[in-house]
């Protein structure tokens, strides 16, 4: 899919917390995947998701996410999102997709109008996620 990026809007840094297995098929398995971590940019907050992810075969994903983020100034803003991704090496994934806020902040009310695109990747052997959310043009 090609998305044209526009301004980079935060960088999000977290680590796993937990993993369930869902469903594991006969070449195919469902995960769920709960995170905490720190989002950083246009605003500051804690950051914490939940994103259930489908393993295929072939090394790919596609993945569906919710996640609540809190501001320092105790602002909340609701994400959701949905991408795809791949499995770069045995500990290495590399993912992409689309993310919407939702907010009742007066402060953030512009979330509510703009959708964003998130590029990332996670350590599997860690943990960590990095990634950068832009606006999407």
């Amino acid at each position: 899919m090609m998305v044209t990026k526009g301004e980079l809007m935060f960088e999000l840094k977290e680590r796993s917390t937990t993993t369930i297995v869902k469903d594991v098929g006969s070449k195919d398995a469902k995960i769920e995947v709960s995170s905490r971590g720190e989002i950083t940019g246009r605003y500051n907050a804690t950051h914490v998701e939940t994103v259930d992810i489908h393993l295929k075969p072939d090394g790919t994903m596609d993945w569906e996410g919710r996640g609540i983020d809190i501001t320092r100034e105790g602002d909340m803003v609701l994400l959701s999102g949905k991408g795809t991704g791949r499995q770069e090496s045995p500990i290495s994934s590399r993912f992409e997709g689309e993310v919407s806020c939702k907010t009742a902040s007066k402060r953030l009310d512009w979330l509510n109008s703009t959708k964003f695109w998130i590029e990332g990747t996670q350590d599997i052997s860690t943990g960590k996620v990095m990634a950068k959310i832009f606006a999407k043009e």
